[in-house]
């Protein structure tokens, strides 16, 4: 009975150590941008309207379900960055291909407040940030009160 006592005593604490050290400790996770397969080769937008722009991602194994940074950075410009947190990194987790893997249709919204000031005679542009650099898409803004467009964004 000692002997699993002690045996017993010395497993809890390694056992929470372990228990700590997963994705919920947010502290020993990082935030990557995961592999992207496809963007929109277009986007258009009714102004003072939301905009979800579908960005297809290819997590690795040892990322979490991405979700999407989206910021005004000046000069007509909107930054759309996939991120993923790795928290437990596994090198020997393999890069997918983008040509090949099973992507998550990653949503990066632009608020209404965002596309609101927006003058629909001045060009404007999304900038998908990769793992591997950027993609510009165009953005089209129709007039306030204009119908929408069936598909905003087009592949």
């Amino acid at each position: 009975m000692k002997t699993w006592i002690r045996t017993a005593s010395l497993a809890l604490p390694a056992a929470l150590a372990v228990a700590v050290a997963g994705c919920g400790n947010s502290k020993s996770c990082t935030d990557a941008t995961p592999p992207v397969a496809k963007t929109p080769a277009a986007c258009t937008v009714v102004q003072g309207s939301a905009l979800t722009v579908p960005v297809n991602t290819c997590p690795r194994c040892d990322q979490s379900t991405p979700v999407c940074d989206v910021r005004a950075i000046g000069g007509g410009v909107f930054s759309l960055e996939p991120i993923s947190q790795v928290c437990d990194p596994n090198s020997s987790c393999p890069i997918p291909n983008p040509d090949t893997c099973a992507a998550l249709a990653t949503g990066c919204t632009l608020s209404a407040a965002m596309t609101a000031p927006l003058d629909p005679t001045q060009p404007y542009h999304l900038e998908v940030q990769t793992e591997t650099g950027v993609v510009g898409v165009p953005l089209t803004v129709l007039a306030s009160g204009s119908t929408p467009p069936t598909t905003p964004c087009t592949f």
